[in-house]
């Protein structure tokens, strides 16, 4: 869902050529080549289709950061929000549970061990580092914008995002981390 999100929100990208609902990625890696991949697989039919856009299609790529320290991580998110809004959009992967909790279990066992282990997905869409009054905060507040109606748009401050994005995935032994996905005129 938050593929089709992030493609859907570039304004000069093809609706038609947004996929169709389907089970994500499970780790940043992932997310960035099915994006990638799908993409160039979408921009070599556009340009051997007569009937096409070949010409207005933009490209987009999807590069994954991780690793990084605090500041770094908060600097990176500023530049990709403000670098060039048009063309950016962040998708973060973390894990849920650290900024939210476990929710209520349904069935016990499965619940618990998907939560401990299993990333989230959702876009970045902002991040507020002044309070009403105009004062820098010590710790900016991060707007994500979840995919799951549940959870909505809400604020997490940067340092808890950050703790929850550095976690490790066991399936990987990779921390989570931040994907740029950027639009491009030509390749």
């Amino acid at each position: 869902a938050t593929l089709r999100c992030v493609l859907k929100s570039f304004e000069k990208f093809p609706k038609s050529l947004v996929p169709g609902e389907k089970l994500g990625a499970s780790n940043p890696t992932k997310f960035a080549s099915e994006m990638n991949e799908l993409l160039k697989r979408q921009h070599c039919n556009l340009n051997n289709n007569s009937n096409s856009y070949s010409i207005d299609c933009p490209y987009v790529c999807a590069r994954v950061v991780r690793e990084t320290s605090y500041e770094k991580f908060v600097e990176q998110l500023r530049m990709g929000l403000v670098r060039d809004s048009q063309n950016t959009r962040i998708v973060i992967n973390f894990l849920r549970p650290a900024l939210i909790g476990f929710m209520k279990p349904r069935i016990i066992p499965a619940h618990i061990i998907y939560g401990m282990v299993g990333g989230h997905f959702s876009p970045v869409v902002g991040i507020l580092e002044e309070d009403n009054e105009g004062n820098k905060l010590e710790d900016p507040l991060v707007g994500l914008f979840d995919v799951n109606h549940k959870y909505g748009t809400y604020l997490v401050p940067a340092r808890r995002l950050y703790d929850a994005v550095i976690t490790k995935d066991v399936f990987t032994q990779q921390s989570r981390a931040l994907i740029f996905v950027e639009m491009m005129e030509e390749q």
